[in-house]
This record gives C-alpha cells, structure tokens and sequence, in this order.
C-alpha cells in the first residue's frame, strides 16, 4: 500500500503566530474603510510564507496588496499544517482590512 502524495496547496492555513495588516495610509485618504487581499505565498520549512503574490484586491489601487504582504512577514503557520503538506507548498489565504469607521 503506497501512502498518497501530501498536498502541494494548503487554503486558509491555521496559524501558529497570527499577522496584524496595517490599514494603508492611501486606502485612508481615499475615505475606504475596509479592504481585503488575497495572497498566494510559498510554505518554508520553518512555518513563514515567502515569495507572496497578490492573487486580488479589492479596491484596487489602494495600498492594499502591498500592505498585505507586508503584513505576513512575521506570520507563522502551524507545524501541524506544514507536515501535513508536501514540502514548499503553495499557500492560499485572505488578508482582512478594517479600518476607522467600519462597521
């Protein structure tokens, strides 16, 4: 019986050291007050993401994606959830904005 192939995508992973997105400055100036973000990151063996690309923004064009990936640099996901995929998986999940005012 061979053993099945570890996943090489882990959508929404748990984290082990959760990320704090700062609202981005732009996004303020233009009268937003909440934005979202998705990323698509590569898993390292240590549990950071690296290499992250913005998949979508919404609203574009306001600071968003780059706020975002700046946001993950000191996000952690959980040993558990990297043993349970193939090495250097592809990570998929949203990155949530709320700024002054929303409700």
């Amino acid at each position: 019986r061979t053993t099945p192939p570890k996943p090489s995508v882990i959508n929404n992973p748990p984290w082990l050291r959760r990320f704090r997105p700062v609202f981005p400055d732009r996004a303020l100036a233009l009268g937003l007050t909440e934005g979202r973000v998705m990323l698509s990151c590569t898993a390292l063996p240590d549990g950071r993401v690296d290499d992250c690309v913005v998949t979508s923004e919404q609203p574009e064009d306001a600071g968003f994606g780059p706020a975002a990936i700046l946001a993950v640099r000191s996000a952690r996901i959980t040993p558990r959830a990297l043993d349970e995929a193939a090495p250097y998986a592809t990570v998929n999940f949203p990155v949530l904005f709320r700024g002054p005012g929303a409700p």
